[in-house]
């Protein structure tokens, strides 16, 4: 680069020098600077990132076409920052990554035109359940399921082990081995070990299926939207399975190509990478209900949180709805929750609705609840 700028340095002082003069000669010293090509910088090859805007996204994108890992410890917390002011481009960039295959294009005035040819972003992180909860339930009571939750197709609920004491040194074979793996895929020559060029409809190299690893996922694919789509009443994990679609060729394709530089083998994925997608599709699954079933006792935790109230003698007799609401206490934010909490306590005996006449200006009625005298309470702080 500093060679180069030397050279344009020069030609330009010519420029300027022939112009005081005759002004001949100029074109052909003009066509010197135009063939004056500028050296491409060297580009840092980037695996992940842990904290980055969208913009240096993009220019990480742009110099690794082949996708990036974004690493964040609090991943709830990342996707509720998308619904901040100012912010909601990123939420949709972060839909369009999902697809791995589209290109993008970027205008700022400070960073001028970024042309990232393929946006592909990996997502890893975890969350504790509350957070999950409270996501959850926005996503389901408002109009804020856009489905990004359900491109998160790799969730894991881990089952809760007691603690117990370990003292226990990593597995170094192990790790030395996975690592291996990664470099030789960071590495590989996709052609070689058996994809089919990139031409008019994929822009990368890519591998099919072989005839009988194509009816196993057929046949796959077929129980997937006849039988557990169809027959299945929650409408948030039927958007979630309806993505496996692509989750199953994925994770085959990963399986293979392990076993390409691994093991040494070559051509089209094979039968056991489509029967071990499968089972890894079954396993997330499980997972996945697991993860969305947090809702399903959501109007009983929301019950909790509200009879804890009462019992303190945070509400008054004859409250209303409003007045819980406007508390904004955890687990009773949303409308949905309250009038769940409010039913389930109804049923149980603690408190009990009385619906007010509509007014003579035609205000709607309002419902205020009288808590059972018989339950014990704190006095109420005021």
């Amino acid at each position: 680069m500093l060679i180069h700028t030397a050279r344009k340095d020069a030609i330009e002082s010519r420029v300027k020098q022939q112009a005081k003069k005759s002004g001949q000669g100029l074109a052909e010293i003009a066509r010197e600077l135009g063939d004056l090509a500028e050296p491409e910088a060297p580009k840092e090859r980037r695996y992940k990132t842990n904290d980055t805007t969208i913009e240096k996204l993009g220019e990480l994108l742009r110099d690794n076409p082949s996708g990036i890992l974004a690493k964040r410890d609090e991943l709830v917390g990342l996707i509720a920052s998308w619904d901040r002011e100012g912010r909601e481009g990123e939420r949709a960039f972060w839909l369009e990554a999902w697809n791995g295959n589209q290109h993008f294009d970027t205008d700022r005035v400070g960073r001028g035109h970024v042309r990232i040819e393929n946006v592909c972003v990996s997502l890893i992180g975890g969350t504790p359940p509350d957070k999950l909860v409270a996501y959850l339930e926005e996503a389901v009571n408002a109009l804020a399921n856009d489905g990004m939750l359900q491109r998160i197709q790799m969730l894991v609920y881990p089952d809760h082990r007691c603690w117990e004491w370990r003292d226990m040194s990593p597995n170094k074979e192990a790790r030395d081995a996975a690592y291996a793996v990664f470099e030789k895929l960071a590495r590989m020559d996709a052609v070689a070990l058996g994809a089919a060029s990139a031409d008019d409809f994929a822009k990368f190299h890519y591998f099919r299926f072989s005839p009988e690893t194509q009816e196993v996922f057929i046949e796959w694919s077929t129980d997937l939207h006849r039988t557990r789509i169809e027959h299945e009443d929650n409408p948030i994990i039927r958007q979630h399975l309806a993505k496996y679609d692509k989750l199953f060729p994925a994770l085959a394709l990963i399986l293979h190509l392990v076993d390409c530089v691994h093991h040494g083998i070559t051509g089209p994925v094979g039968k056991d990478a489509d029967l071990r997608a499968a089972a890894w599709c079954e396993y997330q699954e499980g997972h996945a209900r697991r993860c969305y079933g947090l809702l399903a006792d959501a109007g009983q935790r929301a019950a909790h949180a509200l009879s804890d109230r009462i019992k303190r003698g945070m509400l008054p007799d004859g409250f209303t709805a409003r007045d819980v609401r406007r508390n904004q206490w955890r687990h009773l934010t949303a409308n949905e929750a309250i009038r769940a909490a409010l039913d389930w306590l109804e049923g149980e005996g603690w408190v009990r609705a009385e619906r007010t006449p509509e007014s003579s200006t035609g205000g709607r009625p309002t419902a205020r609840y009288r808590i059972n005298p018989a339950l014990p309470r704190k006095p109420s702080d005021g």
